[in-house]
């Protein structure tokens, strides 16, 4: 038996998310275990479901990303924060998480 890492996506742009799904799901080793489209969604999504990496946007309308951190720590997840905005990666320490990588998202999706 082939164990897969278990990804949650959590990005408010549906155009975003489901490139980044079918990424996830057409990537070998990887499983796709939820998507959620806001930082409520997302919220329940963490306390919800097992994952081993979390695919965090920052900016989710509702809420900022970072403050899922947290839960994804909890569960000793990988974090790949997405944004716009850029952060360092200390910037996540103050949220009680550690930040695996920080992806910068342009406006034209390239980054997938």
């Amino acid at each position: 038996m082939t164990l897969s890492t278990r990804v949650a996506i959590i990005e408010d742009d549906p155009a975003t998310a489901a490139a980044l799904r079918s990424t996830v799901e057409t990537t070998a080793g990887l499983r796709c275990v939820g998507t959620a489209h806001s930082y409520a969604q997302g919220r329940s999504l963490l306390r919800n479901t097992s994952v081993d990496l979390v695919l965090l946007d920052l900016d989710l309308g509702d809420g900022s990303g970072l403050n899922l951190a947290p839960l994804a720590s909890a569960q000793s997840a990988r974090i790949l924060v997405l944004t716009v905005f850029g952060i360092r990666h200390r910037e996540g320490a103050e949220f009680g998480c550690e930040v695996a990588d920080i992806m910068q998202e342009r406006a034209n999706d390239d980054f997938i």
